[in-house]
């Protein structure tokens, strides 16, 4: 999901500055946007790919290993525990980016929390106690379980 905004942003990015060249000619905004179009084909899913995966190793998996123990130490099921994860997410990641870039911190939690929601909505929704797979905590990344 992240992949297609970044590549809608920076098509935008692209047209805008052929809108503000200096002369108000060149090579033609046509012929560069078929080059940019035809790049975006090629790097296009891979650039997703990336970034999906880069998604999913910063925010969705320490949401869901978080509601996942907070889940197993209350009565409460893990699913419950998934919007107040990224809540402390966003904002243990918005405190270096608000002063590394200068924003407001209330504005970069929002776009933080914001882009982190519908992927963890999306997995809880779908049920985290049905899931099959190994549990978190355990494995080659977690505490290891003796049987």
């Amino acid at each position: 999901m992240g992949g297609a905004q970044l590549i809608c942003a920076a098509l935008y990015a692209q047209l805008a500055m052929l809108a503000e060249e200096p002369y108000g000619r060149g090579y033609g905004g046509g012929i560069a946007l078929l080059f940019w179009l035809a790049v975006m084909c090629v790097l296009g899913p891979f650039i997703a790919v990336l970034l999906g995966f880069a998604h999913s190793l910063l925010f969705t998996t320490p949401v869901m290993m978080a509601s996942n123990t907070a889940g197993v130490r209350t009565r409460i099921s893990a699913p419950w525990w998934a919007l107040p994860a990224v809540g402390l997410l966003a904002a243990g990641y918005a405190v270096p980016i608000s002063l590394l870039v200068g924003t407001s911190y209330a504005a970069t939690f929002g776009w933080i929390a914001a882009a982190g929601v519908l992927p963890v909505g999306w997995r809880c929704s779908r049920g985290c106690g049905r899931y099959r797979g190994p549990r978190c905590g355990s494995g080659r990344w977690g505490r290891s379980r003796s049987r």
